[in-house]
């Protein structure tokens, strides 16, 4: 399991969530902008992040530096103790490092990183993600609705549910799935799925 060193970070830049997810069809995503109450939607570039070993895959961790129209953040996600925990790790991050792609130190991620020994020399960019994003505050969570475009020209679309306590669970999801006749779908990570898009669109 990832140790989590809590100790050495500020508590301002952690969050635990529960997230519930399941990728959609065009005609889908479409039926659900009807169907919920979405504020306007938002542009955000991922930039998603590994070692040339892909030593944080083996742990279970993503790292990803997002990018705004006025300002950028890094965030390392690590795995809780549930099968949908993560532990966020969130630094505020320069516009003009995150254009270069670069990972900001001294910081609460490149100090999580360091306890896996891992440094910022070793990571390389691995995957790219453009999301369109929309949110619905729901009495059970934030509904997220994402159309996502990778380097290769691909789009897909996504649902997602995140909440803050245990209250709501996957019978939640899985019920306001059902009541728009979607059907549930395993889903891979987007960091795993910008990555395969990202050697597509190398080749």
């Amino acid at each position: 399991m990832v140790k989590f060193f809590s100790e050495r970070l500020s508590v301002m830049s952690q969050q635990k969530e529960h997230e519930f997810k399941n990728l959609l069809t065009a005609t889908e995503y479409q039926q659900l902008q009807q169907a919920y109450s979405f504020t306007v939607p938002f542009v955000q570039t991922n930039l998603y992040f590994d070692t040339a070993t892909y030593q944080l895959r083996q742990l279970g961790c993503g790292l990803r530096i997002r990018l705004f129209a006025d300002h950028a953040e890094q965030t390392l996600k690590i795995p809780g103790n549930g099968d949908h925990d993560l532990w966020e790790l969130t630094d505020a991050l320069p516009l003009a490092i995150a254009h270069k792609q670069k990972i900001q130190q001294p910081s609460q991620v490149s100090e999580q990183l360091r306890h896996y020994q891992i440094t910022v020399d070793q990571l390389q960019l691995i995957g790219y993600a453009q999301t369109k994003r929309s949110q619905a505050n729901l009495s059970d969570g934030l509904l997220v609705l994402d159309q996502t475009s990778y380097s290769d020209q691909t789009i897909d679309y996504e649902i997602e549910l995140e909440v803050q306590n245990t209250t709501a669970t996957a019978a939640t999801f899985q019920n306001l799935l059902a009541r728009q006749q979607i059907p549930q779908r395993t889903v891979i990570n987007k960091v795993a799925r910008a990555q395969q898009h990202f050697q597509r669109g190398s080749k």
